[in-house]
């Protein structure tokens, strides 16, 4: 990634988000080593690692399966579900709500 980054002409795309995990203290500050053309209409953040936000307590998990999932849903979707790691799953397609009933059908979310 940071050989994209370093390559990237930073004039065509503007503002730029660069994000990192908050575990993480050297992926930012080497795009920010770039220089002043980095800095510039650039924004810098941290989040947390998906593994650290499952381990707090105070999180919830929602999932929204992808608008192409009519039949069935995709392997993420299906771990989440059948794993119940997420609190709540949204479908897009009633049919997918009728096969998955834990699920929440939404209608067209995106």
């Amino acid at each position: 990634m940071m050989n994209i980054v370093t390559e990237l002409q930073k004039d065509r795309f503007t503002p730029r988000y660069y994000v990192a995990a908050l575990t993480d203290n050297m992926s930012l500050e080497k795009a920010k080593g770039d220089g002043e053309k980095t800095m510039e209409n650039a924004y810098f953040m941290q989040i947390y690692r998906s593994r650290e936000v499952l381990g707090l307590g105070w999180s919830s998990i929602f999932y929204i399966e992808s608008i192409a999932r009519v039949q069935r849903f995709s392997l993420s979707g299906l771990l989440l579900y059948k794993l119940r790691i997420a609190d709540q799953i949204f479908v897009q397609w009633p049919q997918l709500q009728q096969k998955y009933p834990r699920a929440q059908y939404a209608g067209r979310l995106m």
